[in-house]
């Protein structure tokens, strides 16, 4: 810590930064439910940000290629929800970080290059938040349509029972002024079957 003060507080803060987005979305998921069961599109994905990640920090890749691990972070930010995201934005940080601290992937460059080693840190925790804000923001998103469509569903299933087994006769009518849907009291007072109404 005996550089310059400008380029120590952005490499702390940025470290900071990266360390709760990549850490607190663990607890958060925490007590998220579990999908019933993993399949093969969640083997497929882990695979992929396994292999992405190690590939485009490896040791000896010469190609600019950090912010290749995103798409597939987003593929299971909305396919496979905020857990396993959560725990996946773990592994592809520690792997990064990792990998960069030992002289691979498209950061270490900058070090040999006679760039601090403060700004290559920085470097590598812009990009672990920015894979955090775009993976968690798609995977909250995802997750919150998820839980609104399942309440929807409730709604609708909820009012099917209640207009079936009311005692007085409801009919629901469209713009149109057509009959979208009648109860079996409506029917039985129109004297026909709700099928031909």
């Amino acid at each position: 810590l005996d550089g310059p003060f400008l380029a120590t507080m952005s490499a702390v803060t940025a470290s900071h930064a990266a360390a709760v987005l990549v850490i607190a979305p663990i607890g958060l998921a925490a007590g998220a439910r579990r999908r019933e069961e993993l399949g093969l599109e969640d083997l497929a994905q882990w695979v992929a940000v396994v292999g992405v990640t190690g590939w485009v920090f490896h040791f000896g890749q010469p190609l600019p290629l950090a912010f290749l691990p995103i798409p597939v972070l987003v593929w299971g930010a909305l396919r496979l929800g905020l857990r396993t995201v959560a725990v996946q934005l773990l592994v592809v940080g520690v792997t990064a970080v990792v990998m960069t601290s030992l002289g691979g992937g498209p950061f270490a460059p900058a070090a040999v290059s006679g760039i601090r080693p403060e700004t290559v840190g920085a470097l590598t925790q812009a990009f672990l938040a920015t894979a955090a804000v775009t993976a968690l923001a798609l995977a909250v998103a995802s997750t919150q349509r998820l839980h609104a469509l399942a309440g929807l569903r409730d709604e609708v299933e909820l009012t099917g029972v209640v207009l079936d087994t009311a005692a007085s006769a409801i009919v629901v009518v469209d713009r149109s002024g057509r009959v979208a849907r009648l109860n079996a009291t409506a029917a039985r007072l129109m004297g026909d079957t709700e099928e031909a109404i």
